[in-house]
């Protein structure tokens, strides 16, 4: 049995706090991401804020980005994904691409995201930070909201986008060549 896909969610509300301290919290934690300490087999390029469409992301577009699409009620949400230690994930960006995407299609929204991969601790993951806002289909904004169903489907979906799927087609095709295999030699041994 693997582990599952690990989502953790935190969402930074507007309550009590101004839009300029928002913004600094922001701007902090993208540079805790991208700088918060690196094992030996981190580069700086590793750590690189990257989005839906680029690998690298100069991290005061993200801020303006970001800070200019936040709701009422929420400025960013912050979230962890972890694909777990039984579950091989070759590429992280472009697996954080696919999920993002599927999280859009579910919400209904365009996202606005951005992302950092760290592989310094035992469990590789990716830091996501969202906007409070996205677009809908008319360009129209809309708050982003995150619920337990939601962490729900991410880990699911999370699962189905990794390598798993690839690993389990290989071993299903090699099955179905070992056993038309099997039934070639029984049939040439039956001519004989």
């Amino acid at each position: 049995m693997s582990r599952p896909v690990v989502v953790r969610h935190r969402y930074i509300g507007t309550g009590r706090m101004r839009p300029s301290d928002a913004k600094r919290q922001l701007t902090a934690h993208i540079k805790y991401i991208e700088h918060r300490s690196r094992d030996a087999n981190e580069s700086r390029d590793d750590r690189r804020l990257f989005s839906a469409a680029e690998d690298v992301v100069n991290r005061r577009d993200a801020v303006i980005d970001i800070s200019s699409n936040a709701s009422p009620r929420v400025y960013f949400h912050k979230i962890m994904l972890s694909p777990g230690p039984d579950i091989p994930v070759s590429d992280m960006r472009q697996w954080t691409r696919d999920l993002m995407r599927a999280l859009e299609q579910r919400c209904g929204l365009h996202l606005h995201w951005y992302a950092v991969q760290h592989h310094n601790t035992e469990h590789s993951h990716v830091h996501v930070i969202i906007s409070g806002c996205g677009e809908d289909q008319t360009g129209q904004l809309e708050p982003v909201f995150l619920c337990p169903d939601d962490y729900a489907f991410l880990k699911e979906r999370g699962k189905e986008l990794s390598d798993l799927a690839y690993h389990q087609l290989i071993k299903d095709t090699l099955r179905v060549i070992n056993q038309q295999d099997s039934i070639l030699e029984k049939g040439s041994r039956d001519e004989h």
